[in-house]
Order: C-alpha cells, then structure tokens, then sequence
C-alpha cells in the first residue's frame, strides 16, 4: 500500500464537518514547514518572467544577457517591490510563452520555498537551451506557506515526456518537502495529474469534492484512503513518460 496513506487517513480524521475549501487546503498545503524564498532568485525569476511574456523564442543567449542586465538595473528593486505589491493578494504566478485553453495533464513538485524561484528559472533556461517554448508552468507565490503542488507544470500528451525529463534536470538535489498526496507517484519527487473533461477540470479539486462527500456520508477516512490509493495508478501518463505518446496502445 502507498506510504502516502497515513498521512492521508490523519488528515480525513480531522476534517469531519468542515468544508471542502479547508479540505482541500490541508491537503495541499504543508503548514508546519516555514520557509522563505531566496530574495535573489525572486528577482531574477520576475526578470525571467518579464522578458517570456514580452519577447516571444528569445534565445537562451539573449535570455541570459537580458538577465544580467536588468540584475545590474538600479530601478530593478522598485519594480520587484510594485510587483509584488500588484500581485499581493495573487497565488500563483504563471509563466508561459505559449497557452492553450485545457492542458490534460499536470506534473507537481513540492520545492521547498527556499528553492523554489531557482528550480523556476532554471526550467526556463533548460526549456530555452532545447528552443522549446511550449511550456506553461506556474510557482506558489505564498511565502507563508510551503504547498505540496508548489511548482505545477501544464502538459499535453505531445510534451509531457519533454517536460518531465526537464523538472528532473532542472530541480535535481534540490530541497523538497511532503508529497503530493493526491497525484500519481511518477519519480524522482515528481507526482502527476489527469485533468477531467479535456482539462476543464481540476484533478485534485475534483479528488477532494469526492472525499468531502465521502467524509459527509459518515464513510470511515481509512476506508476512503485505502479506496484512493488503491486505484491510483496512471498507465497512461507512465506510457508516455516512458514512450513518448500512447500510440503504441492505441494502435494494439
């Protein structure tokens, strides 16, 4: 059985009649581990962030000096400090060249926030190195909260292969802290998620209105949890992982 599970169960315990919104919230987020982000990888994952959305296929080259330039720009503090004052009240900070309106799958890191703002720019610099600007990812922006999902990565099934081998490159020996409970164990600290509808709808919103159900119905948390886990396993997402795309299955 998952080692996940008695995590799991002590958490279903103490939920009974609360609502999903605290559910969902002491699922995915680890509020026991305090940690801040590193205030120089914050600036330069907001230069990064700066320079994706304003130049689309910027070169890694150009990346970087671009980079080191702002870094020496004395205005850099004031506009970090106006960043951060806009996007107060902000969850995430989102980071892509190119979107789409449904991404099916989901890959989910809990990098410690001390980490984090590096593994995020050093994703882009891994992504820019290949010429791929397909990818959308998103960082927690809460300081005060270390989240089990605190780096997620949007995939379809054409990139998600790329992008799992780059998270593992990009976040190697780097702090992580509780797995993600809900997601498809994959490696390397690295958990997955199946949207449902076509990506129109979240995997781990969907999980926990079920376990919030569950819990109203008077169902017992181990047996919720032993239910979870004994189904949760993803032949799809570990096929394209280790192939590349499901045609191999499609076409047996």
């Amino acid at each position: 059985m998952d080692e996940r599970i008695y995590e799991l169960v002590e958490i279903l315990k103490n939920e009974s009649g609360f609502s999903e919104a605290m559910l969902y919230k002491n699922l995915v987020c680890i509020e026991n581990v305090k940690s801040s982000f590193d205030e120089n990888d914050f600036k330069i994952l907001y230069a990064a962030f700066v320079l994706i959305h304003n130049k689309m296929g910027i070169s890694l080259e150009e990346f970087n000096k671009s980079i080191e330039s702002l870094m020496e720009s004395p205005k850099l503090d004031r506009a970090v400090l106006n960043f951060k004052n806009a996007i107060e009240k902000e969850e995430w900070l989102q980071i892509e060249q190119q979107s789409q309106e449904a991404y099916p799958y989901k890959l989910y890191m809990s990098i410690d926030n001390s980490g984090l703002c590096y593994v995020a720019t050093k994703f882009i610099r891994e992504c820019l190195k290949r010429n791929r600007y397909d990818f959308s990812f998103k960082v927690n922006l809460r300081e005060s909260v270390n989240r089990r999902d605190n780096l997620v990565v949007f995939c379809t099934e054409e990139n998600l292969q790329f992008y799992y081998n780059i998270l593992k490159l990009s976040s190697h020996k780097v702090k992580v802290n509780a797995p993600h409970l809900l997601g498809y164990n994959l490696g390397k600290n690295i958990y997955g998620g199946h949207d449902f509808e076509n990506g129109t709808v979240s995997y781990s919103e969907k999980i926990c209105d079920e376990f919030y159900e569950r819990l109203c119905n008077s169902d017992y948390p181990e047996d919720i949890a032993i239910d979870f886990y004994e189904n949760l396993y993803s032949d799809e997402m570990i096929e394209i992982i280790e192939n590349g795309s499901l045609k191999q299955s499609k076409n047996k």
